[in-house]
């Protein structure tokens, strides 16, 4: 009866080792912030393009209001499925 107990709690962490492995592969959520500066607006897409090529997608329109090319920016934002998607956004020096 011991050895049963003890194979069905070995068994049972490594099946929540294993799913929480899981649960935090590389398709999970990760939080990040980055510096640089706007080359391009696509307002229909919701997006931004720093000029090293970095796409940041917005929640909202309203969040492209306050930026314009050229400025240099601070962004927090969630990559999500290979997408970053931003959280905040600061224009640098304003």
């Amino acid at each position: 009866m011991k050895h049963h107990v003890t194979r069905w709690a070995v068994v049972t962490g490594l099946v929540l080792i294993t799913g929480t492995a899981w649960a935090d592969g590389p398709s999970a959520a990760y939080s990040g912030e980055m510096e640089g500066t706007v080359r391009d607006i696509d307002r229909a897409q919701q997006k931004i393009t720093l000029d090293d090529g970095t796409e940041l997608s917005v929640t909202s329109p309203a969040q492209l209001d306050q930026i314009e090319p050229g400025r240099d920016v601070h962004v927090g934002y969630v990559e999500d499925y290979g997408r970053k998607v931003i959280e905040w956004i600061d224009v640098v020096g304003q």
